[in-house]
């Protein structure tokens, strides 16, 4: 599937995800997961990337380990997670939204305001385009597909509680 069918493909499931649940702060793994087994049932090629991302050279946030396999608690992490496609596309779906519990005053929040996307929704851009605007992505490990659908159901089990 071409980039642009890919983009708008991920662009319809992350609206209908960012709809239909409620509550998702802190779950860009789990939203990631959702989205990525839908585009997967479209045959699109991709991975839920984990990492870092940082805004204008200033983290927001900071993968220091790596994401829990086997959590016996609630998971806390410092990390971010997004769809990637082909390693040059960014799918991102959760940055609008987790950006509002942030500090007025952090980094990204401005850095969304300024360019109004705060509390907009997803969107899937060139890797390049988004450096040269001041976001980076570094991708430091994929969520392993085996972990997708417990993520999924944690996800909806939050939502329907």
């Amino acid at each position: 599937m071409d980039f642009d069918s890919a983009a708008k493909r991920f662009l319809e499931i992350s609206t209908e995800v960012l709809k239909s649940y409620r509550y998702i702060d802190n779950q860009c793994v789990s939203v990631c997961s959702l989205i990525s087994s839908e585009l997967a049932k479209d045959g699109i090629a991709l991975c839920v990337a984990l990492g870092s991302l940082s805004c204008d050279g200033i983290k927001a946030f900071q993968y220091k380990k790596p994401f829990p396999r086997r959590p016996k608690t609630g998971v806390v992490w410092d990390g971010h997670a997004w769809i990637e496609f082909h390693g040059e596309v960014i799918g991102e779906a959760t940055l609008m939204r987790s950006a509002r519990r942030f500090p007025e005053t952090s980094n990204i929040k401005m850095y969304l305001r300024r360019h109004h996307l705060l509390d907009k929704g997803a969107f899937a851009l060139p890797k390049t385009e988004l450096r040269q605007g001041g976001l980076k992505y570094t991708k430091l490990n994929e969520l392993p597909n085996s972990m997708i659908a417990p993520l999924i159901d944690g996800l909806k089990y939050i939502n329907d509680a």
